[in-house]
């Protein structure tokens, strides 16, 4: 069984099914179904290093998040038959907040 860890900035995600209405009550329209996807966090990277300060700026993410991110910014791959989607923690467009 292999493991995905993510590293920097990078944000590993697992799809979502969104239903057409969110537990807010907003409806999402089919068209921005397209643009943008929902997914759950599965890893997060320590951050992207900064050799100025010596240190990592801190991730915002957490394992379990609910976000929203364009499709066109993931990069799909496939682990033992799970399908995982992988990103950079500024691409992502918002968490969503139940």
């Amino acid at each position: 069984m292999s493991i995905l860890r993510a590293l920097h900035d990078k944000v590993i995600l697992r799809k979502v099914e969104s239903e057409e209405i969110i537990s807010g009550g907003i409806i999402i329209p089919d068209n921005g179904k397209e643009r943008a996807n929902q997914y759950k966090v599965v890893d997060v990277g320590e951050g992207m290093y900064n050799p100025h300060l010596g240190g990592y700026y801190p991730m915002l993410l957490k394992i379990d998040d609910t976000v929203i991110v364009p499709k066109a910014v993931v990069v799909q791959v496939s682990v033992d038959g799970e399908e995982y989607f992988i990103c950079r923690e500024v691409d992502v467009l918002t968490v969503v907040v139940e």
